[in-house]
């Protein structure tokens, strides 16, 4: 039984790193062009190269979090790809494999990644929560809720701006109408 094993860690490694690697480039062609768009948008305020590059980085969680399905979709097409193209897909099917075990592994893997990142978030929130103690001034304090402080700004940077867009889509919508038809 170490064969299924090995094989299944294996493929769920391949996609794993496929899938860091697509989210990798993915993010760095979001940035570039969110930061040309900005460049253009911004060249007659005279605001400084930062201030467009600072803005361009918090647009990347928002666009990540509509294509991330999309993300793990191409992610693997891509590992069946190489593994087809090297004829390993072949090997594995040769061996007693059928190809729902071959994507098991793949599905999996998304799952686990899903149930880490919100276990992950979920307990460095309690940590931070239950680290706070109400001793000491009120900067003490501060100091001490900082950590959550920034997590709830990372995650309100990622929820709330798709959270927006749909709690005022139909104003949105109006206005995009009145702008075309200029």
């Amino acid at each position: 039984m170490k064969k299924p094993k090995l094989i299944n860690l294996y493929i769920s490694k391949k996609f794993l790193l496929t899938f860091l690697q697509i989210a990798s480039g993915f993010s760095l062609l979001i940035f570039f062009i969110n930061l040309l768009d900005l460049l253009e948008r911004l060249k007659d305020s005279n605001a400084p190269f930062y201030t467009s590059a600072f803005m361009a980085f918090l647009q990347i969680p928002n666009v990540l979090n509509d294509v991330v399905s999309s993300l793990v979709l191409i992610s693997s097409i891509i590992t069946f790809f190489f593994l087809s193209s090297k004829s390993e897909i072949t090997i594995i099917r040769i061996s007693g494999f059928s190809l729902w075990q071959v994507l098991y592994p793949m599905a999996i893997t998304a799952v686990i990644l899903g149930v880490l990142w919100g276990l992950m978030i979920f307990n460095l929130d309690r940590y931070i929560v239950s680290s706070i103690k109400k001793t000491g001034s009120f900067w003490n304090q501060f100091l001490m809720a900082l950590p959550r402080l920034i997590l709830a700004g990372f995650l309100g940077v990622v929820i709330s701006k798709p959270l927006e867009l749909k709690i005022f889509e139909k104003e949105v919508d109006k206005q995009l109408n009145t702008i075309i038809q200029r």
